[in-house]
């Protein structure tokens, strides 16, 4: 795995091992609120958590913030690794120095400013799920979406935002030529926790050479951002799933 010297391993684990899987990181994106339009989101965003580490066995990465989605996220992880006796899989959690309302969990880590925090969020990370949230979570997703390196390595961003926001701020990143078609290749609007799961996995085991089912790929093809855009130029969906890093 090649995410800079921090993440290097000082142990080489088998690919889809439990060990192995704990080293893949996905990073959450959300909003910090409790208010009542956030409510079914801070639920889906329980489910989500309990998918991607019990099913899959990977590791979460949240801003840090011990309130909304960040700390829903950070808390069910926590409760999982407890229950497994899992160290490898207690949550990271990345805020800037000061911040007050930490998420209480052993893996967190300061750094010096909110934007540095983005940028480790995004470095440190193997796939993102953005769930619902404003302006805050937006700048989060236009990172992701603008980083070279995260599209060059084929990482995936998987939007989970039942407003349909983040597609509309997408979009408006496409028309003003921020994003480009290339840099989507890797971006997913997703339904449900299910779906949300299934782009994550399949990504995992594209990358470390392990079974695919075909029947899974199309699925995943259809759940393409392009499904969900007009863009300036004519926007068609992925030709092949090789395209899409699969």
């Amino acid at each position: 795995m090649s995410r800079g010297p921090e993440r290097e391993r000082s142990v080489e684990y088998q690919p889809g091992s439990p060990e192995h899987r704990a080293g893949h990181h996905i990073a959450v994106f959300g909003s910090g609120s409790k208010e009542k339009k956030y409510r079914r989101t801070l639920r889906v965003a329980k489910e989500v958590a309990r998918a991607l580490m019990l099913e899959s066995g990977f590791r979460l990465v949240t801003g840090g913030i011990n309130t909304g989605i960040m700390h829903v996220v950070a808390h069910e992880a926590m409760k999982i690794a407890r229950e497994a006796k899992r160290r490898d899989l207690i949550p990271k959690g990345i805020a800037p120095k000061g911040l007050p309302r930490w998420s209480r969990t052993p893996g967190k880590i300061e750094v010096e400013k909110d934007n540095k925090r983005t940028g480790r969020l995004v470095n440190e990370s193997d796939g993102y799920v953005v769930f619902n949230g404003s302006f805050g979570t937006q700048a989060e997703l236009d990172y992701a979406l603008c980083d070279d390196t995260r599209a060059a390595l084929h990482k995936p961003v998987v939007i989970l935002d039942e407003s349909g926001r983040h597609v509309q701020f997408t979009q408006r990143l496409l028309n003003r030529g921020l994003v480009t078609l290339d840099m989507l290749h890797d971006v997913y609007v997703v339904t449900t926790p299910a779906e949300a799961h299934l782009v994550l996995e399949l990504y995992y085991r594209k990358r470390y050479g392990l079974p695919i089912d075909e029947h899974l790929v199309e699925k995943l093809y259809a759940l393409h951002v392009s499904h969900h855009l007009s863009a300036p130029k004519e926007l068609s969906a992925p030709e092949s799933v090789e395209n899409n890093g699969l």
